[in-house]
């Protein structure tokens, strides 16, 4: 039904109820492995990484795990994410194997953007996670590929 799929296209994420008001986090001075529990404990695929001034600055996936265990660098379980961060960045500068993507750089969207927009960025960025960020860059939500299908096909 093409008029009911460009309706819930033209909806902003916040009237989609995508806006959580937060958004489980671990800040930027925390250890991986804190990051990981959180994970695993809520059974999650990723958690933002947050400053001082709660604003997002990067991402910890189950894919940085095994990233991590691929590369035998156990002892990146016990660095500081943002220290963490710098490492993937720095690796990520000499390396064609673009498989810490999830870590860095962050994609962000406002909460006023629309779905459709969300899509196209996800396309644009060939990502499958954008953090719903407000003004102050703090997250307030997260919508993934998987969130945007379940949307788009609701139960009869």
């Amino acid at each position: 039904n093409l008029p009911k799929l460009k309706s819930v296209m033209s909806r902003s994420l916040k009237d989609l109820g995508m806006v959580k008001g937060t958004v489980l986090a671990v800040a930027h001075d925390s250890l991986v492995i804190e990051g990981v529990k959180l994970l695993l404990q809520k059974n999650i695929s990723s958690v933002a990484i947050t400053n001082a001034r709660h604003a997002i600055i990067g991402a910890l996936s189950l894919s940085d795990v095994k990233w991590i265990l691929r590369k035998r660098h156990y002892h990146f379980f016990w660095l500081e994410v943002d220290k963490f961060l710098g490492h993937v960045k720095r690796e990520e500068a000499f390396s064609s194997d673009n498989q810490a993507r999830d870590t860095y750089p962050v994609f962000t969207i406002g909460s006023s953007r629309s779905l459709g927009e969300a899509v196209q960025k996800l396309v644009a960025l060939r990502t499958h996670r954008l953090w719903i960020v407000e003004n102050s860059m703090s997250p307030s939500g997260v919508i993934s590929i998987t969130d945007i299908m379940k949307l788009l096909t609701p139960p009869e």
